[in-house]
């Protein structure tokens, strides 16, 4: 079958720019055609990398939102506390897209897509035993948890575009008949290929590295998720790792205020005033402190 490589992007700031551009630096030697999808305008330095572009204006937001959370330890000193974030479902969105690019991957004589997130790597050897799976298995889908990756598969072009046109509208609306209760995008995409009975086969030996997270800030600080403590009215900055080098550091509101975060003794959190306006990190732009933020991302009790 005539195969292509499908790359799906938002690259809405710098740091997704990069990481797209260490993605194309790893499949640059894969032999394949790279068609380039995405929602966000596509930069020229990334145009000039692959053989086709895909841009649409579409980023259609279904009807629901999602809520995630994650438990503060009692030694940040924040008392019982959690972090919650709550954002709109864009998985319709991302779905809508890649189904988009399969359909002009076929208008373009293609009849098989390797599809990747433009943030998705194969670790060591990864690409190898990818090559050797898909001789014998059309349709190869990847665990995410106990769901069905969204990020990473490859499809029979036609499969694919078959199972989304069928089943797409009842993420749409929400409705999505026998569902479970809180469902998000990959327990949707696992439910439509079960629905439909499309054939495939489920990987759990390729290992991949995502590069990037959406909820995430990226300074020269490090990377660092922003949470407003509504209790004391101050800003959490949760850290992925800790910290060893660095007890306090400065951000600048509307580029006029200096403002310091201060270390906890969990060496992952940095708590600092709540100053409603954008954050800089010199000349960068970290994130815009605001009502949605707010209401999106915070710090509560248990």
């Amino acid at each position: 079958m005539k195969t292509c490589i499908l790359i799906t992007s938002h690259l809405n700031n710098q740091a997704k720019i990069d990481v797209a551009h260490q993605q194309l630096d790893y499949l640059q030697d894969k032999g394949y055609t790279i068609i380039y999808a995405g929602n966000y305008v596509i930069p020229t330095s990334i145009q000039n990398r692959v053989d086709y572009i895909l841009y649409t204006k579409e980023n259609p937001i279904a009807n629901r939102g999602i809520v995630g959370w994650q438990w503060i330890p009692d030694e940040a000193g924040l008392g019982k506390t959690q972090c919650m974030t709550a954002y709109p479902d864009y998985g319709y969105a991302h779905l809508y897209q890649t189904n988009r690019g399969f359909k002009f991957a076929k208008s373009l004589g293609y009849e098989y897509i390797i599809h990747l997130n433009y943030d998705i790597i194969f670790e060591d050897g990864g690409w190898d035993i990818l090559k050797e799976e898909i001789k014998d298995y059309p349709n190869l889908i990847f665990k995410w948890g106990s769901e069905y990756a969204t990020n990473k598969y490859i499809f029979k072009i036609d499969d694919f575009t078959s199972l989304m046109d069928k089943t797409l509208p009842y993420y749409k609306d929400g409705n999505p008949p026998g569902i479970k209760k809180d469902w998000f995008c990959e327990v949707f995409f696992k439910w439509a290929i079960e629905r439909e009975n499309t054939p495939y086969i489920l990987n759990t030996t390729i290992p991949s590295t995502e590069l990037i997270s959406n909820q995430t800030v990226y300074s020269k600080y490090g990377n660092f998720g922003v949470y407003h403590f509504r209790e004391k009215d101050q800003l959490v900055l949760r850290f992925p790792n800790f910290i060893e080098d660095i007890t306090h550091f400065f951000l600048t509101v509307d580029n006029k205020l200096d403002v310091a975060f201060t270390q906890t003794p969990d060496k992952r959190y940095f708590i600092g005033p709540a100053f409603e306006g954008e954050y800089f990190d010199g000349e960068n732009l970290l994130f815009k402190l605001d009502q949605q933020l707010k209401e999106r991302q915070w710090v509560g009790n248990r």
